[in-house]
């Protein structure tokens, strides 16, 4: 449970760091 916690910060971190929420997107379109 924590460790999915501290990957959910990880993400949103990145995605804050990167400002490259598209991508993100794109992403888990592709993984879905």
């Amino acid at each position: 449970m924590y460790s999915f916690l501290l990957y959910q910060f990880c993400t949103f971190r990145f995605i804050e760091y990167t400002t490259a929420i598209p991508f993100v997107s794109r992403s888990l379109n592709v993984n879905t």
